[in-house]
């Protein structure tokens, strides 16, 4: 996992986000990027030379059954909305 850097990029979102503490991930992401760009490349390059192993059938087949669970800071939003909320009612 050390050289997964959408895996740590994910991980440090969340941190950031329970923390608080406001790190720039700006280099992680963009390692990230270049990582998925990688793969989508050396994944073209596997199909090109071994079109009969079917590869992106297989992948799909693997990941068929996953439902990624995106990092959606929500303690914002319920803050934000409730804070409304409440004003809302302070008004009448």
């Amino acid at each position: 996992m050390e050289n997964d850097f959408k895996a740590w990029y994910d991980l440090m979102r969340r941190f950031n986000h329970m923390t608080g503490l406001g790190l720039d991930l700006s280099d992680l992401a963009r390692r990230s990027d270049e990582l998925f760009n990688v793969m989508g490349e050396k994944l073209n390059t596997l199909e090109r030379r071994l079109p009969q192993h079917n590869i992106r059938d297989y992948l799909a087949e693997l990941t068929g059954d996953f439902v990624e669970m995106p990092f959606m800071p929500l303690d914002d939003v319920w803050e934000r909305e409730l804070g409304d909320l409440f004003e809302d009612l302070e008004d009448d």
